[in-house]
């Protein structure tokens, strides 16, 4: 969340290298041409359809290819979202917050209420292992698409107290 695209890159592409077999790892290296300030579309489609290769159920992989849509003013990427959340039966809290970031990263085709509901399953599911900060601060964020300061602090002040990187959650605050 550092926005250090180029060091993530190298970090995944290691990952990769050390196990090509490992289907996420594609989406994490898609995400950083996905989150950068300006989107590489198609690089990232590039690694999302590498992963869905090597397991075709990867439903990082296929949020990842449903956030170019969004990201190119294609709304039908929230029900493709939705759709993939529905498929994984909402067990895993990296899916929902995933399809959560998706459904709040480009705020012409957002869905903030959509994005709130994954991201509080994701906690209430995260919780045996202790909740990453930037469940809580993508909460923060949806809320405050939807125009809500006092919930967006709320889970900004949630983050600031888990988050070993404070600057990511002071910057939105």
């Amino acid at each position: 969340d550092s926005h250090k695209f180029a060091k993530a890159r190298d970090n995944f592409n290691q990952l990769i290298t050390a196990n090509p077999k490992e289907a996420d790892n594609y989406f994490y290296l898609g995400n950083t041409y996905l989150t950068q300030f300006e989107p590489n579309f198609e690089k990232a489609e590039e690694y999302f359809k590498q992963g869905l290769g090597i397991e075709s159920k990867s439903y990082l992989n296929k949020i990842g290819l449903a956030s170019i849509k969004l990201g190119k003013g294609d709304r039908s990427g929230i029900v493709e979202i939705q759709n993939i959340v529905k498929d994984s039966r909402e067990k895993d809290p990296e899916v929902l917050y995933r399809a959560a970031e998706a459904l709040t990263l480009f705020e012409k085709t957002s869905a903030p209420d959509t994005a709130i509901d994954y991201l509080t399953k994701a906690i209430e599911r995260g919780q045996k292992g202790g909740v990453p900060a930037n469940y809580y601060y993508a909460l923060g964020d949806a809320y405050r698409l939807k125009k809500d300061p006092g919930k967006a602090m709320s889970e900004y002040d949630k983050a600031s107290a888990v988050a070993r990187d404070k600057a990511s959650v002071f910057t939105r605050m």
